[in-house]
């Protein structure tokens, strides 16, 4: 994720209003479509989370196509640049908010991508979301003592913070 140029207003961080869900397609390639923490994505989700989720595993299914259509003959290798630019394009339009996916590979195949935070609709309202609350994911691990005083900068990698 480079955030080369985060841009932290709200209606950045939404995902985008006319994105269809390939599922409803004709030409749909089931085989390609991975699932999300472990489960089959349901068709038709409003809530944001969940279309951000979206999202990620229509970029993901995408890159999945190209393989398939590499390792049947007549896929251009130069697509898988273009997939996984999409890929990063997502999570780095995503990325003020800590939302991300880990891929589960099947040799050259996506099978499952875990997403950081897979409930976080559900601890906040739709509102909420779009305000200064978010969640932290490991800041129990804070002793107490540091939770007071002169402001620091701490970085934070996939849930865990690097003292």
């Amino acid at each position: 994720m480079s955030m080369t140029s985060p841009n932290f207003e709200p209606d950045n961080l939404l995902p985008k209003g006319n994105f269809r869900d390939p599922r409803m397609e004709p030409g749909f390639c089931p085989e390609c479509w991975p699932l999300c923490n472990g489960e089959v994505f349901p068709i038709l989700r409003s809530d944001p989370h969940d279309r951000r989720c979206l999202e990620l595993l229509v970029a993901y299914y995408q890159l999945n196509l190209v393989q398939k259509r590499i390792l049947d003959g007549n896929g251009d290798p130069a697509e898988l640049l273009a997939a996984t630019e999409a890929i990063a394009a997502i999570e780095d339009a995503y990325s003020p908010i800590g939302f991300w996916g880990e891929p589960v590979l099947e040799g050259l195949f996506v099978r499952d991508i875990r997403v950081v935070r897979p409930g976080l609709a559900n601890h906040l309202s739709l509102t909420a979301s779009l305000s200064s609350q978010f969640l932290i994911p490991g800041i129990e691990q804070i002793p107490g003592t540091e939770l007071t005083g002169q402001a620091q900068v701490r970085l934070w990698r996939h849930g865990e913070m690097d003292f």
